[in-house]
């Protein structure tokens, strides 16, 4: 298989030949010269758009996010997480969507109160806890994101706490 280059590059060597910039020895140097491509940088994405962009045709998500961000006023989309991003996003950044992403890691919370730890709600809407004093409470406990970790904390009078990374 041979050398695979990118396409600004090559193209700026085949504008450069037929303008007569360089002779045909100037171009094979050129193309010598030319370094194989690394990969691109994958852009980093919140949870949220990961989840919009694999729900149904990706290639179609993607030109609607596209087309959202180059027409914002137009832009149907409702206002919250994803909107938000999008706002914050440059068009160059979605674009390279299409050669890939990463999610980022969202960061999760246990809602406490006092030395017991949220872990669900039972049949009758009461809060399932445990105690936080007993080994392995960190796998029994709830792993919520922030907006419901706090609505859990406010229901129970507790509160949010980040779950620390374990190495």
């Amino acid at each position: 298989m041979g050398i695979e280059f990118s396409k600004r590059a090559v193209i700026r060597v085949i504008m450069d030949a037929m303008a007569g910039l360089d002779s045909l020895k100037d171009i094979y140097d050129k193309v010598e010269a030319m370094e194989e491509p690394t990969q691109p940088e994958l852009v980093e994405v919140p949870p949220c758009a990961d989840v919009f962009l694999n729900n149904g045709n990706k290639e179609l998500n993607l030109a609607y996010l596209i087309s959202c961000k180059r027409n914002f006023l137009s832009c149907e989309m409702r206002e919250g997480e994803l909107k938000q991003w999008l706002r914050n996003t440059s068009l160059h950044d979605l674009l390279s969507l299409a050669n890939g992403y990463t999610v980022k890691k969202e960061q999760l919370y246990y809602v406490k109160v006092g030395i017991m730890a949220f872990m669900d709600w039972d049949d009758s809407f009461v809060a399932k806890m445990c105690t936080t004093d007993s080994t392995g409470w960190e796998n029994m406990a709830a792993q919520l994101s922030l907006d419901k970790a706090e609505g859990v904390a406010v229901a129970i009078g507790g509160e949010a706490v980040p779950v620390e990374e374990k190495e």
